[in-house]
């Protein structure tokens, strides 16, 4: 009776604990989905000035922040904050270029580290497009350079800009934000169904 009774009472813990664990996946897809809006928003209020999402990880969590310069030349401003979760949880941005390949594979930027993402948006229309830091990243690929900066994801050399369509949020379970580059809008999946293929490297 008593290794039955510590049976269920393992069995109850370890759904409770999976529960609680894919809740956290869930509401950290919401936040970013929720995010993603704000900067699509704080764009198109500010029809002079740049706006971009910055994802991150800081201390062991990540975190999505929207921030705006108003005009050139003027101070950038932290509109709004979020903490999505913590490194337990991978955030994969997935991305494809702005030219029609039809056997071009998609790179992708797993949040993790010094690997960090940038979305900017058209404060016309909307539409984004990305830009990654990753620890590797030298202007043109060099290796004197000092700090790693922002680039074209896995491409520095090559013309073209890269849109993220695609977010994975992996836990104990999986879900996905699509992001429609032309209008910058967000569709939070939850049947995990990409436009993406696996990603080379």
């Amino acid at each position: 009776m008593v290794v039955l009774i510590l049976g269920i009472l393992a069995v109850g813990t370890a759904v409770s604990m999976s529960i609680v664990y894919n809740a956290k996946v869930s509401n950290a897809a919401k936040r970013l989905t929720s995010m993603l809006d704000r900067a699509r928003e704080e764009a198109m209020a500010h029809i002079t000035g740049t706006t971009y999402l910055e994802v991150k990880e800081e201390d062991g969590s990540v975190y999505a922040r929207v921030y705006m310069q108003p005009k050139s030349g003027e101070a950038v401003q932290t509109v709004a904050e979020e903490k999505l979760g913590n490194t337990n949880i991978t955030y994969t941005f997935y991305a494809y270029k702005d030219r029609d390949d039809s056997d071009e594979v998609p790179v992708s930027v797993e949040i993790s580290g010094t690997d960090e993402v940038r979305i900017l948006y058209n404060p016309a229309s909307g539409a984004c497009y990305g830009l990654s830091k990753n620890e590797d990243s030298r202007p043109d690929a060099s290796e004197d350079a000092e700090e790693p900066v922002y680039y074209l994801p896995f491409n520095p050399s090559k013309s073209g800009r890269y849109h993220f369509t695609d977010v994975k949020i992996e836990g104990n379970e999986t879900e996905w934000i699509m992001i429609i580059p032309e209008t910058g809008r967000v569709l939070k999946n939850t049947e995990a169904v990409s436009r993406t293929e696996e990603p080379e490297g």
